[in-house]
């Protein structure tokens, strides 16, 4: 019989679109982000590291299998991950092992497990065909992808989003099953990917961590705008795919985007980090060595490690100085109108100096991917439009200002 006990359980985290060059050597000085940085101090790095492919799909495909996309043949977002290729998910079972994904790997194709025994979550993405390109226009994208530069002028400030809700899940299932695995109910060594969709675009996030880049000196890119006609064949065609004609960007805007991605956390992980890392450093778990009441007889000895861990957060002086950028004046003898929800300007469907009746739509903002109407509260003549399409609102913060009448 094998000894369980010298086959190390292995925990695979994975993010979509992470900057490598916020992390030189680990993170970047200037970013917040305590647990990746004590984590890259006693770990392994690579400074040179690459994807098999920029693309979700096909990068992942690679990943799982140890193989270019030239023999997984997974070229695009839509190309099925054929069920015969090995991955290191089967190679585990065979060796043992109990295999687990939480989160996001998007098989394309009816096969969603591709060697893993259970799957905590659904996928963010389609497993179906949609998504496939017409390889013989090549300039043309497809009009319903998500993905254009709105990412960038529409970044700012959320405190749900779909991506959110399915990473703090992710994240959430992951914490349960180690806290599952732990009471050792299963005896083999197991292998849990946890898999995030962040920080992948739409580049917002929670007010908390945004405040901690309020004032950062490091929201530009080093490398100013290259215009396009000096770009790469393979940069024209990500430039186009991404419809950047239909965008005018500003400095402000890239510098909003840039602090979206840069403060991008895991509310799940940031939260039981410090927990999961004191009883994965214990020698009796390692050793799998434990019980069904082991973590209830070393909760205080568990918890005293999570108070210590380091905590980064803003103080009230960075979300007041937030609050004072956004703070717009309007006219003397104006009523601002202001927005009913956070969420992106769809259009101001009216211009200064115009008349408008009360109920009339005045502007359209879209949440969580629906649209909604905004109608004037009364009549009058508009003298002050304060949002511009594209913009994240606040709730509250003014879309134009009437003067009643």
């Amino acid at each position: 019989m094998r000894d369980d006990r010298a086959r190390p359980n292995i925990l695979i985290v994975m993010v979509d679109q992470l900057n490598g060059t916020l992390f030189p050597d680990g993170p970047a000085d200037w970013l917040h982000a305590p647990n990746l940085k004590a984590l890259a101090a006693r770990s392994a790095r690579f400074a040179k590291a690459y994807t098999a492919s920029p693309l979700c799909a096909p990068g992942r495909a690679s990943f799982m299998s140890g193989q270019l996309p030239s023999a997984t043949r997974v070229y695009d977002n839509a190309a099925e991950f054929a069920s015969s290729i090995p991955t290191y998910a089967h190679h585990l079972r065979r060796a043992g092992y109990y295999t687990c994904l939480s989160g996001k790997m998007h098989f394309v194709g009816p096969d969603q497990l591709h060697g893993f025994e259970e799957r905590l979550t659904t996928d963010i993405y389609p497993a179906d065909f949609g998504w496939t390109p017409d390889y013989r226009k090549p300039g043309e994208r497809i009009d319903w992808w998500y993905h254009n530069m709105g990412s960038v002028t529409g970044a700012g400030v959320a405190e749900i989003t779909n991506q959110m809700e399915y990473d703090d899940d992710v994240a959430h299932q992951a914490v349960q099953k180690i806290y599952d695995l732990s009471r050792g109910a299963d005896s083999r060594p197991w292998c849990l990917t946890v898999s995030f969709t962040h920080p992948h675009d739409p580049y917002v996030a929670r007010r908390k961590y945004w405040d901690l880049y309020a004032d950062c000196a490091h929201l530009m890119p080093d490398v100013g705008q290259i215009p396009y006609d000096q770009q790469d064949a393979h940069s024209k065609r990500i430039f186009d795919a991404n419809d950047w004609r239909s965008f005018d960007l500003t400095d402000e805007m890239v510098a909003r985007a840039r602090r979206a991605l840069s403060e991008f956390q895991i509310e799940g992980v940031t939260t039981n980090l410090s927990f999961l890392q004191a009883l994965m450093a214990r020698r009796d778990v390692q050793a799998n060595e434990v019980h069904t009441s082991f973590i209830a007889e070393h909760a205080s000895e568990l918890a005293k490690a999570e108070a210590e861990a380091p905590r980064f957060f803003a103080g009230n002086g960075h979300a007041a100085a937030e609050a004072a950028r956004h703070h717009v004046e309007g006219p003397a003898g104006t009523t601002p109108v202001p927005s009913t929800m956070q969420g992106k300007v769809i259009s101001v469907e009216v211009a200064e100096g115009a008349s408008v009746a009360k109920g009339q739509q005045i502007a359209v903002l879209e949440a969580m991917k629906m649209e909604h109407t905004v109608a004037a509260p009364f009549g009058g003549t508009v003298r002050k439009v304060a949002a511009i399409a594209n913009a994240t609102l606040m709730e509250g913060e003014p879309i134009l200002f009437i003067e009643e009448g």
